[in-house]
């Protein structure tokens, strides 16, 4: 009995995660039993059509709203009553205002320091024990100087390392927000098309569907072609003529229904497998050309200062390695497909990401041998056919 609870409550999260194809079957299902339930006139079947285009222009703006909070930007009601506030007025209240300010100059340091002259005249001994000095004066500086240089050096290495690991984090950040615009509101998108298609059908074969204009529309419907003689000899007996009808609208019921239920089942199975399977193999070969296009940086660790071609080599494999360990999480029923051999196993995954990272890490201080058995477990990992 536990055992069929838990599958029912995992059944019922795995049907939700698709609530927006739901939604959109019963919207669809309502606009249709309004639409062609007996007695349905014109005028019903036209303001439906206009509800569901209504609804799939709501979408883009839903879309769009999402797309400015995903950037931090107010949303579009927010951005509206904003715009209201800013009306201007009849009467202005006019307010002068007057500050101070005040400039000082940022810490320094004053130093000071003694040097002995060297007088010709003097004895040897005196000269030399002022030269002694001098040096020792000397070697002290060059001392307090060589150790504020370290110190200075070092709060610089470790900014440069920080402002270095912040903007692969603001870049990988950027990068997912960037998916989640370009992808993450497709199946919003994808409902809205659907209602606004299904509005335009409706609201353009409203006399069609109820059954006024049945006759005319027999070269836009092939299907009534086969009804046409039948509904001009039901013309005359009204009980016939209504039943020809009712079946004239099934058929157009039924064949909407059916393209659109083709259209939807097919969106769901192109986006939720073949889309996300598609992009990990495509991921494949990125990491593929990094491995080539890089191997002159990672090959070679050690560098001593920073350029924007090492950085850019950094980032690049920091963020294949991260987006190989979340791309494997979009692919519904991941084990089945490596099964079918279409992607690689988890484990082989996530022991490719941890070398892409280690890769990324190494490049400016690390050891060939450890970047080159990196390097080759990424490739085994990933069974990729390159030589490098």
């Amino acid at each position: 009995m536990d055992r069929l609870l838990n599958w029912l409550i995992a059944f019922s999260r795995w049907l939700a995660e698709a609530w927006l194809a739901w939604l959109t079957l019963l919207v669809l299902l309502f606009a249709f039993f309004v639409s062609f339930r007996p007695g349905a006139s014109e005028f019903h079947i036209r303001f439906i059509g206009l509800v569901l285009q209504l609804l799939g222009v709501g979408t883009v703006v839903v879309g769009i709203n999402k797309t400015r909070k995903s950037f931090g930007k107010p949303g579009m009601v927010k951005l509206f009553f904003e715009w209201v506030s800013r009306f201007p007025r009849w009467r202005r209240h006019i307010v002068m205002a007057a500050g101070t300010g005040k400039f000082s100059l940022g810490p320094g340091k004053l130093r000071a320091y003694t040097w002995m002259p060297i007088d010709p005249s003097t004895p040897i001994d005196a000269q030399v024990s002022a030269l002694i000095k001098d040096v020792e004066g000397l070697n002290e500086r060059l001392i307090r100087c060589q150790d504020e240089f370290e110190a200075q050096f070092g709060k610089v290495s470790d900014a440069l390392r920080q402002e270095q690991q912040v903007r692969a984090e603001r870049y990988d950040n950027l990068q997912t927000r960037l998916e989640v615009t370009q992808t993450g509101g497709l199946h919003i998108s994808l409902m809205g098309a659907i209602w606004i298609a299904v509005g335009s059908i409706l609201s353009t074969l409203a006399p069609e569907i109820a059954g006024k204009k049945i006759a005319q529309s027999a070269n836009l419907l092939p299907g009534f072609l086969a009804q046409l003689p039948n509904l001009q000899g039901a013309q005359g007996a009204g009980g016939e003529g209504e039943a020809v009808g009712g079946q004239a609208k099934m058929t157009i019921a039924l064949t909407i229904l059916s393209g659109l239920a083709l259209l939807v089942v097919g969106q769901i199975i192109i986006r939720s497998f073949i889309d996300p399977v598609y992009e990990l193999r495509k991921l494949r070969g990125e990491v593929a050309d990094a491995l080539i296009f890089y191997a002159n940086l990672y090959m070679n660790p050690g560098h001593a200062h920073k350029t924007p071609e090492i950085d850019a080599a950094v980032n690049a494999l920091r963020s294949l390695g991260s987006r190989l360990a979340t791309r494997r999480y979009a692919i519904p029923f991941y084990r089945l497909f490596v099964f079918l051999r279409a992607v690689p196993p988890s484990d082989s995954i996530e022991r490719a990401s941890k070398n892409l990272t280690g890769l990324s890490n190494s490049i400016y201080s690390g050891n060939v041998g450890d970047n080159e058995k990196g390097r080759r477990e990424i490739v085994e990992a990933l069974k990729l056919r390159i030589r490098v």
